[in-house]
């Protein structure tokens, strides 16, 4: 909760008393051994290191992210939807894969999915999809 609260409004979390460095230290922390671990998995894998082994790495993450319901905008979101849009990620990139479609159609088809899910996320947070005055 102290993360969303940081992400939101630092401000506000460091006047409700919340350690805002401790927090943001911690969250570094935990995000490091996370990359990690998923450098040990990628290594082994391969069987060695490679430098290009992660590239566009970050990308998924934050589409997943994103297409699972966290706004980029900071402060909601659940790790549940994370992981859906992790799953729905990689669905779309598997059926885009036997469909036989090229890499860059594949990133612009889920770049596009993005786009909509970031464009949802700032029209609900600003109150213009669901309003009464736009519904006549």
């Amino acid at each position: 909760r102290h993360i969303y609260a940081v992400g939101s409004n630092k401000e506000a979390s460091r006047l409700s008393g919340v350690d805002i460095v401790s927090v943001i230290k911690k969250t570094y922390l935990i995000s490091a051994f996370c990359s990690v671990i998923v450098g040990f998995i990628l290594c082994a894998q391969a069987g060695m290191g490679n430098m290009e082994a992660g590239n566009m790495y970050e990308m998924y993450g934050v589409a997943a992210g994103v297409i699972g319901g966290v706004s980029p905008l900071g402060g909601s979101g659940l790790l549940l939807g994370t992981f859906q849009g992790a799953l729905l990620w990689q669905t779309l990139e598997n059926g885009l894969n036997m469909v036989g479609a090229q890499v860059g159609i594949q990133r612009i088809v889920i770049g596009v999915i993005v786009v909509l899910a970031v464009l949802m996320d700032v029209l609900v947070r600003n109150g213009n999809l669901f309003s009464k005055k736009n519904k006549k």
